[in-house]
């Protein structure tokens, strides 16, 4: 889930508010009974993957003072 983080905290707070008797229940009900989605990588594109990894670190690289 690209959401994991914002799903844990509302469930912590759903259950601290009582809303919820434990995680689970608070989980299974803000799935909706949808089921999970996994997104894998497209190893064809492994080259294009690279070339993107690399000009992220450039970018960090950049704004973090130590250009290269």
């Amino acid at each position: 889930n690209a959401e994991q983080t914002a799903l844990g905290a509302w469930a912590g707070a759903a259950v601290a508010l009582g809303l919820y008797r434990d995680y689970g229940a608070a989980l299974n009900t803000a799935a909706g009974g949808r089921k999970e989605e996994s997104f894998l990588p497209d190893k064809t594109k492994a080259e294009l993957y690279a070339a993107k990894q690399q000009e992220m670190n450039r970018l960090y690289r950049c704004l973090s003072g130590s250009v290269v």
